[in-house]
């Protein structure tokens, strides 16, 4: 099976239409990547095993880069 990467903002739009790919149970994992104010949709119950990645966005593009590897390697 295939694992699914994404990049969300705090939008809910955004993140009822993700919850509907992800349930669609395609996906091993899923590794969402993040912001802190997303963090009431990070609740989610699935089949599939959700990851969240949150990051600074305020931070320069390798300190972003940065975050997000340290991360992973805990996943």
């Amino acid at each position: 099976m295939t694992d699914l990467i994404i990049v969300l903002t705090s939008d809910q739009g955004s993140w009822n239409h993700v919850k509907k790919i992800i349930e669609e149970g395609l996906f091993e994992q899923a590794f969402i990547i993040t912001n802190p104010q997303a963090k009431p949709y990070t609740s989610w119950k699935t089949q599939t095993k959700i990851a969240y990645i949150m990051i600074d966005s305020s931070k320069s593009a390798q300190e972003i880069i940065d975050q997000i590897v340290k991360q992973l390697k805990d996943k």
